[in-house]
């Protein structure tokens, strides 16, 4: 018998399916996602996040999810040469998004630039310097971590295990599109996933069948705000600290952890449609790619989890 809860959490819904054990354990699934969220929002002064960006400049102390978190995130700006890029913190302050998304107005005002702005990039994590032995982070002066998108998928990858190493024989764990599953499936035919889609001209949705793994879908046509400087969303160029204008509007990926596919979304997002298919085909992903003109590419293995 499965058991299943939701909850607001992480600015986004999360789905907890639970297996083979009793209710409490979604519950204690719950009050985990309770906890992360606390630990990394940008939103919330006392957050560990919030702490960490206001001692820039110095090394800081943090617990042992959130380094490893940090690590994930600083890991995937080198192996994807910057495109995955944790330090937009400030370019997503300067486009409008510095509350919490249901709080953005109807039209955000975005100040007037007295002279047109030169292009800057973002800090980039090459100076950030990690501490394993003391569980510690240093951040250089003014650069600051924004962990939203990375931060949902490393929760469900936590959950899933916890639920698992806690007795349960199944686990899903769905953050806003970040899912992570493991074990024993409510049903015969696996834990079925709907993603992004087929194209803006049918809106058929697409659902994929997992044994285990994650699958996670980043989209730049969800999380937007209008402003007196045109519409803005959440993806930023690191090369020019402004929101992406590339042809890819959404990006599912299938991965064993959570943590990597939301990585790998966010790196497609930022190619061309055609170079995002072959790299993550280079990298034996099964992905979809839908573009801004609702063109559909199945890229790898895709086809094998059709549900």
């Amino acid at each position: 018998m499965a058991r299943e809860l939701s909850l607001p959490v992480m600015g986004t819904t999360a789905d907890i399916i639970v297996v083979g054990g009793p209710f409490r354990m979604a519950k204690a699934g719950a009050e985990r996602l309770i906890d992360l969220q606390a630990r990394w929002s940008r939103f919330e002064p006392s957050s560990e996040l919030c702490q960490l960006n206001n001692r820039s400049g110095q090394f800081t102390v943090v617990s042992p999810e959130t380094y490893q978190l940090i690590a994930e995130a600083v890991s995937g700006w080198w192996r994807t040469d910057g495109r995955y890029d944790p330090t937009v913190i400030g370019a997503m302050q300067r486009a409008g998004y510095d509350r919490p998304f249901e709080e953005l107005a109807t039209l955000v005002e975005l100040p007037q630039a007295a002279s047109p702005q030169k292009v800057k990039p973002t800090p980039g994590c090459a100076e950030i310097a990690l501490l394993a032995e003391a569980g510690a982070v240093f951040l250089p002066k003014r650069v600051g971590l924004d962990l939203g998108g990375i931060a949902k998928g490393f929760a469900a990858d936590i959950v899933v295990k916890e639920l698992i190493d806690a007795g349960a024989r199944g686990a899903c764990v769905n953050i806003g599109g970040d899912a992570a599953v493991a074990g024993e499936p409510p049903s015969a035919a696996g834990w079925i996933v709907e993603i992004a889609p087929a194209s803006r001209a049918t809106g058929a949705p697409r659902s994929v069948a997992l044994e285990r793994g994650a699958i996670c879908t980043s989209t730049v046509t969800k999380r937007t705000w209008a402003t007196n400087q045109g519409d803005k969303h959440h993806l930023i160029d690191p090369t020019n600290s402004t929101p992406a204008s590339g042809d890819v509007a959404s990006a599912t990926v299938l991965a064993a952890r959570a943590v990597d596919a939301e990585v790998a979304t966010k790196d497609a997002l930022l190619r061309h449609s055609d170079d995002a298919a072959r790299t993550l085909e280079s990298q034996g992903l099964a992905a979809v790619i839908v573009t801004t003109s609702g063109a559909v590419i199945d890229v790898g293995p895709i086809a094998q989890f059709a549900a």
